[in-house]
């Protein structure tokens, strides 16, 4: 099968517990949808199992989904690991999620449907009048988060309502250029994204979407280093010449 509708890329660092259910649940949803669906799992050379289980046998695989996985020997990074995966992904749509089962495969075909006339589809969780519920974050987690989308929408001039959110959809001309030139390496990384991307004159949409909770594992984010990695990109963004904004080319197409 070399024709797909969707590519599903997930990067993984000691993810094993939690990818072994994602990557079936994301078959199951997607082939019940109709989509002939690419999943590219991108490791960061994890001694965990992680690239074992790929290699093995999967009876969730079937003619509708592809699996592919990418195991990165010299390079680690949560930002280059998906522009790795993007890179290498087959279907003119893109969708990036975690690997913590924090995003829900089931709002895939809704994404899906929800991108026609658009170039990305962020999975909102601050959408007016949506309280976000976030069980794996504690209670300072969300009230600096929230904080944060307050300061990237007044600093960059944004109307979006969920900035740093992961769980996106966009189509390869737009939204995986625009990926391919993010330079910030922390989560900021997901808030360039789409200033570069609406910056070019893309067409961005947000759909409510709830936020899980991590069942193994625990997580890599560092507040306080992510913290000062996005006021950098902020200030970044901000306060370069506009000439210096790299535009990306843009084709629509009726999903």
């Amino acid at each position: 099968m070399n024709n797909f509708d969707l590519s599903v890329v997930i990067p993984t660092f000691r993810e094993l517990e939690n990818i072994r259910v994602l990557c079936p649940w994301i078959a199951r949803v997607t082939s019940r949808a109709g989509l002939r669906t690419q999943i590219v799992v991108v490791d960061d050379d994890t001694a965990d199992g992680t690239e074992q289980w790929a290699r093995s046998s999967h009876d969730w695989i079937s003619d509708r989904t592809q699996f592919r996985f990418i195991s990165r020997r010299t390079v680690r990074g949560l930002v280059t690991a998906w522009q790795h995966g993007v890179s290498q992904a087959s279907a003119d749509t893109i969708v990036i999620m975690d690997a913590d089962l924090c995003h829900d495969p089931d709002y895939l075909p809704i994404m899906f449907k929800a991108l026609a006339g658009h170039d990305m589809i962020i999975g909102s969780r601050y959408l007016p009048g949506r309280l976000a519920h976030m069980p794996d974050k504690n209670w300072l987690a969300v009230v600096l988060s929230r904080l944060a989308q307050h300061l990237c929408r007044f600093v960059l001039r944004l109307p979006y309502r969920d900035l740093s959110h992961s769980f996106r959809m966009f189509r390869r001309c737009g939204g995986a250029d625009a990926l391919q030139r993010v330079l910030c390496r922390g989560n900021a990384a997901m808030v360039e994204h789409i200033y570069l991307l609406h910056q070019a004159g893309g067409r961005i949409a947000e759909i409510p979407v709830s936020y899980g909770k991590r069942i193994h594992g625990k997580t890599k984010l560092r507040v306080g280093r992510e913290g000062l990695g996005l006021l950098g990109t902020l200030l970044r963004l901000r306060f370069r010449r506009p000439d210096n904004i790299d535009t990306v080319g843009f084709s629509y197409e009726q999903a």
